[in-house]
This record gives C-alpha cells, sequence and structure tokens, in this order.
C-alpha cells in the first residue's frame, strides 16, 4: 500500500491522528478511484479547447464556462441591466 504521508507506513494509527488518517485515506481513496477518468476527460477536453486557451481562468471561472450558472437570479438581472429605447426611422 501506498503511504498517505511522508513516513506513513512507520505511523500507528491512534486516537489522537485518526481523524487525519481518515481524512488521508478518504483523499487517496477519492483520487486514486477517479485518476484515469479525469486523464481521459482532461485528454478530450484539450483536444477540443486547446489549453493555452484555458490558462487565463481560474478553476471557478471555468466552472462557469463548463456548467453555467445552476440558477439565474431574475432580480439581480434585471438590477445590472440597462435598457435603452432605439427610435426607428420612419
Amino acid at each position: 500500500m501506498k503511504e498517505l504521508k511522508s513516513g506513513g507506513s512507520n505511523v500507528v494509527v491512534t486516537e489522537e491522528n485518526k481523524k487525519e488518517y481518515v481524512k488521508l485515506y478518504v483523499n487517496h481513496r477519492f483520487m486514486q478511484g477517479i485518476e484515469q477518468q479525469f486523464a481521459a476527460l482532461q485528454k478530450g477536453f484539450t483536444e477540443v479547447v486547446p489549453q493555452h486557451l484555458l490558462k487565463p481562468f481560474d478553476e471557478r471561472e471555468l466552472e462557469l464556462i463548463i456548467g453555467g450558472l445552476g440558477k439565474i437570479d431574475i432580480d439581480d438581472w434585471k438590477s445590472n441591466t440597462r435598457l435603452k429605447a432605439v427610435c426607428m426611422p420612419g
């Protein structure tokens, strides 16, 4: 088994450190479980959108670009939208 932290194979799990152990273990299992799928997703995504175009964005901005907003706040939208009348000739 892979060490969850440096020197971890020499550490006995006790009441004092079990929360840290569980956190490290869950993180390891989660990351190990999705690593292959994530690599495939990343490869496919960068084939569609070149990586150099993604560099200016942080993870929150990319999430909005990919998934959009989960809920549209109509009141916010109205309060931040300016409408102006356009007169048509004729």
